[in-house]
């Protein structure tokens, strides 16, 4: 009995550690908006519209692992009483703390908001999955896993940093983004 006993807390230990998923964490999101960047270029140079604002979901992660392949990072940003989500897929994530960002446009913005000028996130959840299984998780404000769940997503709202106009700036701040061609 005793010899039964020792074996399976050893096949416990043993299961537990295979399936226990700390290699990824998420230490902090950060919602914010900013305004379109200037950037100043020679040749056939067209009147500028007004800056406009676009909110930014910043992400800082923290990896274990000494190098990853790929992970997904999927976003659930609840504005002005409505859900967008999106995704990107991040390359060649090396072991330290580092940083994943999305955007979501001022047409979007307004589209939601019916034209109204936004300022209101109330909520941010993002994902981290490697392999198609979540192994980290967090929201902005604590609320309940799953939320957006019970919420009319609107996709394609959210977009990675290579489509804005962004996609120039901060080159080495943000993890490489996985390419269509990859």
């Amino acid at each position: 009995m005793k010899r039964a006993t020792i074996f399976l807390f050893a096949l416990s230990a043993l299961v537990t550690g295979v399936f226990a998923r700390d290699d990824y964490s998420i230490n902090k999101i950060t919602a914010g908006f900013v305004q379109t960047p200037q950037i100043n270029f020679s040749g056939n140079v067209k009147a500028a519209p007004p800056q406009q604002m676009w909110l930014e979901v910043e992400v800082e992660f923290k990896s274990l692992v000494e190098f990853t392949d790929s992970l997904e990072f999927k976003y659930f940003v609840f504005l002005d009483n409505k859900c967008t989500a999106g995704s990107v897929t991040h390359v060649n994530i090396p072991k330290g703390n580092l940083l994943s960002v999305m955007y979501e446009s001022p047409m979007a913005i307004a589209r939601l908001a019916k034209g109204r000028s936004s300022k209101s996130v109330t909520e941010v959840t993002v994902q981290v999955l490697d392999k198609g299984q979540v192994v980290a998780e967090k929201s902005l404000k604590n609320t309940p896993t799953g939320w957006w769940t019970k919420l009319d997503q609107n996709p394609g709202c959210l977009l990675n940093k290579n489509q804005t106009p962004f996609a120039p700036l901060y080159w080495d701040r943000y993890m490489e983004i996985k390419s269509a061609a990859q």
